[in-house]
C-alpha cells in the first residue's frame, strides 16, 4: 500500500483525536479542547467512539 500525506488530507487541528477503523480509514474526529475529558460524559463518549470504531460500526468519513 503507498503512502499517503494523511497529515494534509485530514487537516487536524491541535487536540484533535483523529479515530480510525479497522481498515485504517478516518471514522471520526474528536476534538479534546472542545470536549473536556475531565467531564464524565465526554470520556464516555470518546470511549463508545474508540469501541465502535474498533468494531467496525462507524462509517468512513470523506
Amino acid at each position: 500500500m503507498p503512502a499517503e500525506d494523511v497529515w494534509t488530507k485530514w487537516a487536524p487541528i491541535y487536540r484533535d483525536v483523529v479515530i480510525l477503523d479497522p481498515e485504517n480509514r478516518k471514522v471520526a474526529v474528536y476534538n479534546l479542547t472542545v470536549h473536556d475529558l475531565g467531564v464524565a460524559a465526554n470520556y464516555a463518549e470518546l470511549k463508545q467512539l474508540l469501541v465502535d470504531a474498533s468494531e467496525g460500526k462507524l462509517a468512513p468519513m470523506p
